[in-house]
């Protein structure tokens, strides 16, 4: 099969993807760059490829977030079925459109993204310090934070070298020797009024442990338990966005609801958003539905536009868009082969690539799909026996020689 320019699935140009270094446009990807895969490994990217003018739909997702994409572009999915079964399915949007809903029930979901390192780049101030600093910072004679509960002040002075000193009723001033000040000033961050504030990139695009504890800090302080749920009032629109991006990268699910409140939910205990007892404490976990899982509330025709596909190194072929949301790259050629080897097993089916690298990668993909539950071909070809294979020929034997 020579598949031509066109052939794959695609997105704006204006896309967002995930990046060792924070989200980059779809449209500056170049072959050799790097992505975050949507199982968190840092993948390479083989094949980027321009696509004519075609039918171009908007995912909208239950938290609101919307991510535009070709009528063909594939998502890896449960259905309501799917997800009783733990089944995955790969489907293109054009036919998802008429089962979005059944029975007054969102069918289709992804996955949340699962933790993911994103950087490991040393932080001059420690994140959880950062998020108490952001949620509850006052600037005139120093540094002040105000807080009832001692538990937060005892733990930031104990993760970095500052002192808290009482001032009056629940105000402390945070004492340095200056470190803290300037540092707050390297990133713009200090004397800047509740208006302007916002997450550094260093926080932003670092480790999930840091990610994390950057939003503990932000919710110890301001994060009040309703039922659930916990609702955040954000200081600025702008702050807003920020703070949905820090709970979607971490695994959750963040949505504005009315004038800068952010509703902040997680689906397990293990995802507790909190370190002071009493909130940790009342914390709970999603009640929604059974299982923790990214619906679709509905997709949207907005026009015919020319998009961008990619292939990346990594098995699973799935990175991260816009919102944290989890989707498929290009792999029409290898569901292709795997399909005609079940249909005709006694031939010799051979791909070819000007890449040893590349070769490899169809391969792994060809023999996952073959042999992975997941896309359940041995159901479809229950008479073709996979017999073995060789990784150092690059070869998979089906039993007919």
């Amino acid at each position: 099969i020579s598949m031509p320019p066109g052939t794959g699935k695609g997105q704006l140009p204006s896309a967002k993807i995930l990046t060792p270094d924070g989200f980059r446009r779809l449209g500056d990807i170049r072959v050799g760059d790097f992505v975050i895969s949507g199982t968190g490994n840092v993948a390479e990217v083989l094949g980027v490829f321009p696509k004519p003018r075609m039918p171009v739909y908007e995912v909208v997702f239950e938290d609101g977030t919307k991510v535009k994409c070709s009528q063909d572009h594939i998502w890896h999915v449960q259905n309501r079925d799917g997800r009783s079964h733990g089944w995955y399915q790969n489907v293109e949007v054009k036919d998802m459109l008429d089962r979005v809903v059944i029975d007054r029930h969102l069918n289709y979901s992804v996955d949340y993204v699962p933790p993911i390192d994103i950087q490991d780049k040393e932080l001059p101030i420690d994140p959880y310090v950062l998020g108490v600093l952001l949620a509850d910072n006052k600037y005139g004679v120093g540094i002040r934070v105000t807080t009832a509960d001692r538990y937060i002040i005892d733990t930031i002075t104990n993760l970095a070298p500052i002192t808290a000193r009482h001032v009056i009723g629940n105000d402390y001033r945070v004492v340095s020797d200056g470190w803290l000040e300037r540092e707050l000033t390297k990133y713009g961050l200090f004397r800047i009024s509740n208006q302007d504030k916002f997450i550094p990139d260093d926080y932003r695009y670092n480790t999930y442990y840091n990610r994390f504890e950057l939003l503990r800090g932000l919710l110890d302080m301001d994060g009040v338990i309703d039922g659930d749920s916990v609702k955040y009032q954000a200081p600025s629109k702008r702050f807003a966005s920020y703070l949905i991006e820090l709970v979607q990268s971490v695994g959750g699910y963040a949505k504005e609801e009315n004038d800068l409140e952010i509703t902040i939910k997680f689906g397990d205990m293990e995802h507790n958003p909190f370190h002071v007892p009493h909130k940790a404490d009342g914390f709970l976990p999603s009640m929604d539905r059974k299982l923790w899982k990214r619906c679709i509330r509905r997709i949207d025709y907005v026009g015919d536009m020319e998009t961008i596909c990619i292939y990346i190194n990594d098995p699973s072929h799935l990175y991260i868009t816009d919102g944290y949301v989890i989707t498929h790259n290009t792999t029409l050629g290898e569901f292709f082969t795997a399909f005609y080897m079940g249909l005709y097993p006694e031939r010799y089916n051979l791909m070819s690539s000007h890449s040893g690298f590349m070769t490899r990668m169809f391969y792994d993909a060809v023999l996952n799909i073959i042999t992975s539950s997941e896309y359940r071909w041995s159901d479809i070809f229950p008479t073709v026996k996979f017999e073995s294979t060789n990784a150092k020929e690059e070869s998979i034997n089906l039993g007919k020689w």
